[in-house]
């Protein structure tokens, strides 16, 4: 799994490249390269909602040093197929600034 990981973290750093290249503004859906995962969300990612957030991640990553790197918006993502996902983390902010976790911090158990 690790080498589909960088794998897909290859294709994004060349997608970053060449929108950065074209002067162009990448879309989010062009860096969640998983096919599964891409699938799993395309109808979230068809809202004109999404549409927007896109365009202001855009503008962030044009206008400013951003964290993560682009092309690891979505490394979670692809670096493991929906499939083989067994548990998911989620945190609405970042923790305190010390490294410590939020405990906004939520589990969810993949069903069977």
């Amino acid at each position: 799994m690790q080498a589909l990981a960088e794998q897909h973290l290859a294709l994004c750093r060349q997608r970053c490249a060449a929108a950065r290249q074209a002067g162009a503004p990448l879309a989010l859906s062009d860096l969640l390269v998983e096919p599964s995962w891409a699938a799993a969300l395309a109808q979230e990612m068809g809202k004109p909602s999404f549409a927007q957030l896109s365009a202001f991640v855009a503008a962030e990553y044009k206008g400013s040093k951003v964290f993560p790197p682009q092309e690891m918006i979505f490394r979670a993502f692809n670096s493991c197929p929906l499939d083989q996902v067994r548990r998911a983390v989620g945190c609405t902010r970042p923790g305190p600034p010390e490294g410590r976790h939020s405990n906004e911090v939520v589990w969810v158990q993949h069903p069977p």
